[in-house]
């Protein structure tokens, strides 16, 4: 039950409104209810594939299907704890087909990942946005502080057929305090 009790303004009486919800008051909504367009299927499916070659190498990669979503789904191999006082670098070969996605590809701890923001992390962030993707590189503390970059000032890449090699390196003696992380 919502009581609000306005205040009177040019000597009106003031109004008292009750509202038990026994019935829809027929407030205005908008967004509140997934139903147009209904809501959409949550599917992950990636991991390793010994005979697919999408990103342009002999067969066996990592990747597949991937949906947005606010829960954390991952697939990375455990390693000893790092910290900021360690190096850090990954490289491969990156394809994103055409169409939508959000994808981090890095260093987490799977321990504190959680939403879309994670903390205790070393990524590179991919969106896809149909015929294009934007890349960005960041970093988030235990702490929640954050920071990162986009490539080319909000770029466009082109998805589909094209392989992009990339690299991404922390080296913690880098550049000034506390260090520089990389993606060339």
């Amino acid at each position: 039950m919502i009581s609000i009790l306005a205040e009177s303004t040019r000597g009106q009486p003031l109004v008292l409104k009750t509202e038990t919800f026994d019935a829809d008051p027929g407030w205005d909504g908008r967004n509140n209810r997934a139903t147009d367009p209904a809501p959409r299927q949550i599917l992950q499916n990636f991991s390793f594939s010994s005979s697919t070659t999408n990103a342009g190498g002999p067969a066996g990669e990592i990747g597949g299907f991937i949906t947005p979503a606010g829960e954390p789904a991952f697939y990375g191999k455990v390693i000893a704890p790092r910290s900021f006082n360690d190096p850090l670098s990954a490289s491969g070969i990156l394809n994103v087909p055409q169409g939508g996605g959000h994808t981090l590809i890095g260093f987490f701890n799977a321990d504190t990942a959680n939403e879309w923001r994670t903390p205790n992390t070393i990524a590179l962030r991919i969106y896809g946005r149909g015929a294009y993707f934007l890349a960005y590189l960041e970093y988030g503390t235990g702490f929640w502080r954050a920071g990162g970059t986009s490539f080319g000032g909000e770029a466009a890449i082109p998805t589909g057929a094209a392989d992009y090699p990339f690299s991404l390196a922390y080296d913690p003696n880098g550049a000034t305090e506390p260090g520089s992380l990389t993606c060339p």
